[in-house]
């Protein structure tokens, strides 16, 4: 199934701003799209569905947790953040084509421009598509590197 017709399976005739989850994992796309117009989902699976690019990633302000496992993306996450994610908590990116953790990077927001509170703050898991898994906290304290 691809993606434009998971959606409209899962929501029917829920109106777009009431659905706040949508699981798509294994439908078939390389880029996500038709996610528009459900600003207030807070949960978003896209497992397994052959994704290569985040390009275009809608702009998803109450999501907070994603799920981009077993993809085929290894580069481009900077469209995550064009995507205004302020909420995010949770973002798993394992069996995807990283080839170096330098390619996670976009991922870690300067320092300079953290805004929420340090305690909102959680580990952010990093998978290689060699299975290498390291933790990399995001902290608020600009003597803290």
């Amino acid at each position: 199934m691809d993606l434009e017709a998971a959606i409209a399976a899962q929501t029917k005739d829920t109106p777009p701003n009431e659905v706040t989850e949508l699981v798509l994992d294994t439908c078939k796309a390389t880029k996500v799209s038709g996610l528009e117009k459900f600003s207030n989902l807070k949960s978003l699976t896209l497992n397994g569905c052959g994704l290569t690019t985040l390009d275009g990633f809608p702009t998803l302000p109450e999501l907070r947790r994603l799920e981009l496992s077993d993809n085929n993306i290894s580069e481009g996450l900077e469209a995550l953040q064009d995507a205004a994610l302020f909420q995010l908590k949770s973002l798993s990116l394992a069996g995807n084509k990283f080839a170096t953790l330098e390619d996670l990077d976009p991922l870690v927001r300067p320092l300079s421009t953290c805004t929420a509170p340090c305690a909102h703050h959680q580990a952010l898991a990093h998978s290689t598509n060699k299975g290498v898994l390291r933790s990399a906290p995001m902290r608020c304290d600009p003597d803290v590197r």
